[in-house]
């Protein structure tokens, strides 16, 4: 196995460290910046033939107590068993999934193990920041499973923001109403068909507002995960509500105008 030797740029709680492995990199490549907060996407791909790991987020680079806590924060949903320290995580990580490769007969044809995460930004503010989380694991059987999570961060806070911080929950009704219309309009469904004869696993009735969402400038996107309303064939469904679409029932006062 041909060992790689990785340097990383120091970004705030990250240091230089070593990597050993085959086929991986580490590196830092993208520098953007958005708003008042500017960050480097850090990356880590890990390929042992047993074992896929790939990384990819944004490091916040202000010294700050704002960067700082979103770091952890983003470093504490790509780890299971998180630390401050990078490489540490990154040990952990790989002696967990090779234990579990290890778990598969040595002649099962399909012993390889993914853990992949990438976190990207979507919309930054003076308040929030938000993030998509797609990830995809495979641990065995007939598929991979891949999931999308959204996470948006306030910056007074210092949290990530539930539901019922962004909407009137009182008011979830109106919102699956909508949510359902948008769904039909983007699968070409008539508005009197239930979604349950159209390929759906649920019907207009079990439909519902996911708590699973992220923000962007035009409004607030809503995912679906495969199983959830559609098969997996399907994959993941995104419904976005505009901001004057939610006016009436959004907590957020930069977007209730």
């Amino acid at each position: 196995m041909a060992n790689a030797i990785i340097k990383i740029s120091v970004v705030t709680l990250f240091a230089f460290f070593v990597v050993t492995g085959c086929k991986n990199t580490d590196n830092q490549n993208i520098n953007t910046s958005l708003d008042t907060l500017s960050f480097d996407y850090r990356e880590y791909k890990l390929d042992s033939g047993k074992i896929e790991i790939e990384l990819s987020y944004p490091v916040f680079k202000t010294v700050d107590s704002i960067s700082l806590k979103l770091n952890a924060l983003l470093e504490n949903q790509l780890f299971p068993n998180y630390s401050s320290h990078f490489a540490h995580n990154i040990t952990l990580l790989k002696d967990s999934l090779k234990k579990l490769a290890n778990t598969f007969p040595s002649n099962k044809e399909s012993t390889r193990i993914s853990y992949i995460r990438k976190i990207a930004i979507i919309h930054q503010n003076s308040e929030y920041v938000s993030f998509k989380l797609s990830g995809y694991d495979y641990t065995g059987g007939a598929h991979g499973n891949p999931f999308s999570q959204g996470l948006v961060f306030d910056k007074s806070e210092m949290i990530f923001l539930q539901l019922s911080d962004v909407l009137d929950t009182n008011h979830l009704k109106e919102v699956t109403q909508l949510l359902l219309n948008e769904l039909k309009s983007q699968s070409s469904i008539p508005l009197d068909s239930n979604i349950e004869n159209q390929g759906f696993l649920i019907s207009d009735e079990q439909f519902f507002t996911s708590t699973n969402f992220f923000l962007k400038k035009e409004g607030l996107v809503f995912i679906y995960n495969p199983y959830e309303i559609a098969p997996y064939s399907s994959g993941t469904t995104y419904l976005l509500l505009n901001y004057n679409q939610l006016k009436s029932w959004i907590l957020l006062k930069e977007f209730a105008q």
